[in-house]
Order: C-alpha cells, then structure tokens, then sequence
C-alpha cells in the first residue's frame, strides 16, 4: 500500500516546492508558499494503489515576476481590470501572489507495472531510496481518472461490460487540452465533459462558478452547462462543464477566413464562406447572455461618468498619441443622454471561449472570473473586437506580398463588414430590452470607442 511516512511526506513538500521552482520561469523556491495539502488514495490491481497529494499554495512577488504565469494586464488589448479601484494595476512595484493547485502521485517503484502507462518521463523524485516515484500528476492519464472518477458523474458508454482494469474503467478516455488563456489545465473525457482543473488563479474561483450556476439556472442555453464541482475540502479545485465535440473557436474560423482573403485577394463578402452571417448570429447569442444577466443580476443606470472611469483604467495613464486622441471620442459620448444600463458583465471573453457548434454559438467558461463588475455590456463586444483586430493584425504582418496597400484594404474592409454585422446581430436580438441604447448609431460609438480604449493601451 502506498502510504507515505510523515517523514517521507516532510520530504515530499521540500521537493515538490524545489521542483516547482525549477519548470516555472522566473520564480524562486523562496516564493512559493504551500497553504495546505490533502491527501486521496485510490486502488489499482492486486492490492496496488496510488497516493494523490493535491497542493495548495501561492506564488509571491513582484507583477513583472508574476505576469508570466498569467494573463499580463498590460498587453492584452481584450483584458478588463479586476477592480477600477485597484492601484496595483498602475504600479508594477507592488507585491501581488498568485494561488495554485497541483496534484503529485506517488507510487511503489514496484507498483508501476500496474498503472498500466508510462509515468517515468514525468517523474519529480525519488523517495525513500527509491522506493516510491512521484510524478506530475498534471501530466498522467491514470491521475486524472482517478481524480474524474472521485466527483461521481455518471458515465454514458456503450458496451462496458467487462471488468474494470487497473482499478478504473479501461474504457475512459482522457484527453489533455492546451492551457487555458487563465493558466487552467484542461482535459476532455469521454468526448462527454470538460475537466478542468484550476492550476492557477488570483483567488478562489467562487464568484465565477456560481456566475455560471446562475446562467445555467437562467435557462442560457448557448453555453457549456456546469455539470459538477470538483471540491477538495474548503478548496474548490476544479469544475466539469459539457463538452462540444467537433465545434471551432471564433478564434479558428477568424483565421480561416483570414487566410482564404489574402490566399484569393477576393471579395471580403466571400471570405471564409461568408463570415459575416456568423458574426451577426454570434451577436444575438451575446445579447441573450447580456439578457440573462440582467435578469439575475441588479443593474442601475449606465453614465458617462462611470464609462470615463472604464477608459481611464482601460488606458492606465497613457499619455501617447492615439491615448491623447481616444479621449477626445470619449469626451463626445457625454452629450448622449441614455447609456442604458450597468449590468453584471463577463471580465474576459476570450476567442477560443466561443465555439461554433451544431446548436449554433456557445460560450465555454471554467469560472475563472473573481471580480463582479458593472458596466455597460457594450464593453463585451468591444473586448471582442480589440482581440480579432489582434488576430488580424498579425495574420496581415505574416503576408510577404509586395502589394501592402491591397492587403490594407482588403483587411480593413472585412474588419468593417464582420464588425458591422456583428453589432447588427446584437442589436437586433437586445432591441426588446433596456439594457443599451436602442439607436444602434449610439450603440455602435460606445462599443468603437471602447474598442479604441483597448488598442491605444497597446501603444
């Protein structure tokens, strides 16, 4: 039985804490502090079983040491601040800690015949003179079953009636994602449900979990529904969300129709089999989620004023060109008289957050968000649109045609076109509801000018 001493387990932590150190860039063993760690044992074949320690702990420092590890606020043209209130955003030299959770196995050297997978090439340590291996659980198949396993879902399968191997069901699949853009590691299961396990986080990701608890009991049906939480004593770890087999991110199909522009130089209308009409359906699923949210959450009145608080912070004190003419749009907006309202409104949307699937377009959320925020949520299509202007600025530097001034013209022209299409779709499906100004005209100047907001942060 794998059941670690406490002295093995004193000599765990140490190692685990150098190890640590070592595969992330730019942090020391002295800036890591471990806040609690929980152990679960699972079995495998003839009496075999593994041992999974889940960590708990954060890193510390300064944010310039830190912004590696997690999305830079400073660089991403889509990327609200936390809090309008929070100074930290405007001084790097302000010490700030990162959380994170990170599961490591350990197993008898004698016992890895029976995991049945390879477990050595993610080896950490040796423990007792190599009597036990510890291995990144993050990274092993075998620990992220048991860990599935442990939240109780139940499985859809067909044809499972043999008996199970090497303690679980040989018929589960695991497959690993790419991080999330909020450092989360993510795996798919049984082409059925999205595990993701929140490896790092600014805080306990309560507030965004329940935001999606919330939607779900809405009746919001354009998302991943929130299947289970994965708890891990007074620390939530993890959460499963449905999966969407075969669906393509926004951020793919920009890069589709991208490439089909410049590879054809043809009418940005054609481009992509007609993007346009994807971007006007992508805009009534935005506005039913805006709709959804003012319905459980409380909004007041929207103003000029709190909207020139937003693009202050969005600038963070830029004093550049574009900065300096972005503000002259801002001072235009205050002679518009309904801003409608300032509801509950997502932090982040990032691209590969929106999926195109059979039932149309669907957010994918983990409930990464820690901060309520109330805006406008007008400032939800303009994060959306500062980001695929960032796809398309680096999909038109990748062109090594001489002809520069037609690939301009033909970016800008299907920039102009989704975008249009896009704030049309919203409006059309919102245009029943108080939440932002009916006149799209007026619409259309806030969400541009808050879209400028974001890209003159960049330079």
């Amino acid at each position: 039985m794998t059941r670690l001493s406490p002295q093995a387990k004193e000599y765990l932590v140490s190692g685990f804490k150098s190890w640590i150190a070592e595969q992330i860039s730019g942090v020391s063993e002295k800036d890591i502090q471990l806040t609690s760690y929980k152990s679960k044992y699972f079995p495998l074949q003839s009496d075999g079983q593994i041992e999974v320690v889940m960590f708990f702990g954060k890193f510390t420092g300064s944010n310039d040491s830190l912004k590696k590890l997690f999305n830079d606020l400073n660089t991403n043209p889509g990327t609200l601040p936390r809090n309008i209130n929070d100074s930290s955003l405007n001084d790097s030299s302000l010490d700030e800690s990162l959380n994170f959770f990170w599961p490591v196995t350990v197993i008898k050297s004698d016992d890895l015949s029976k995991v049945g997978a390879d477990v050595s090439a993610y080896q950490i340590m040796t423990i007792e003179e190599g009597k036990y291996i510890a291995f990144d659980g993050f990274c092993s198949d075998l620990t992220v079953k048991k860990l599935f396993e442990s939240i109780n879902l139940p499985i859809n399968s067909t044809d499972r009636n043999s008996e199970a191997h090497n303690g679980f069901d040989e018929y589960l699949t695991v497959r690993r994602l790419a991080e999330s853009s909020d450092g989360s590691q993510v795996y798919v299961i049984d082409s059925k449900y999205r595990f993701c396990l929140f490896k790092f986080y600014r805080s306990q990701p309560k507030i965004g979990v329940e935001l999606l608890e919330k939607l779900d009991g809405a009746g919001f049906n354009n998302m991943a529904a929130p299947l289970a939480r994965f708890n891990l004593g007074r620390n939530l770890a993890g959460l499963v969300v449905e999966n969407f087999e075969g669906a393509s991110t926004l951020e793919a199909m920009v890069n589709v129709s991208l490439r089909d522009l410049f590879d054809f130089r043809g009418d940005p209308n054609k481009a992509g089999g007609d993007l346009s009409e994807e971007f006007k359906r992508l805009g009534e699923m935005l506005a039913k989620l805006h709709a959804a949210l003012e319905d459980r959450f409380d909004a007041v009145s929207e103003s000029f004023e709190n909207i020139t608080r937003l693009c202050d912070n969005i600038l963070n004190r830029n004093s550049s060109k574009n900065a300096k003419l972005v503000k002259n749009e801002i001072n235009l907006l205050e002679s518009i008289e309904n801003f409608g309202l300032a509801t509950r409104i997502y932090n982040t949307i990032d691209l590969n957050m929106l999926l195109r699937t059979d039932m149309g377009w669907c957010l994918v959320d983990f409930g990464q968000e820690v901060v309520d925020m109330r805006y406008t949520p007008l400032i939800n299509l303009a994060q959306i649109l500062a980001k695929i202007k960032k796809v398309l600025d680096e999909q038109v530097a990748m062109q090594l045609d001489s002809d520069l001034q037609k690939i301009n013209i033909l970016s800008n022209a299907w920039f102009k076109l989704n975008s249009e299409a896009f704030i049309e779709g919203y409006m059309y499906q919102i245009k029943d509801r108080e939440i932002v100004p009916n006149d799209p005209k007026i619409a259309q100047q806030i969400v541009m000018t808050l879209y400028q907001c974001m890209l003159a942060r960049l330079n």
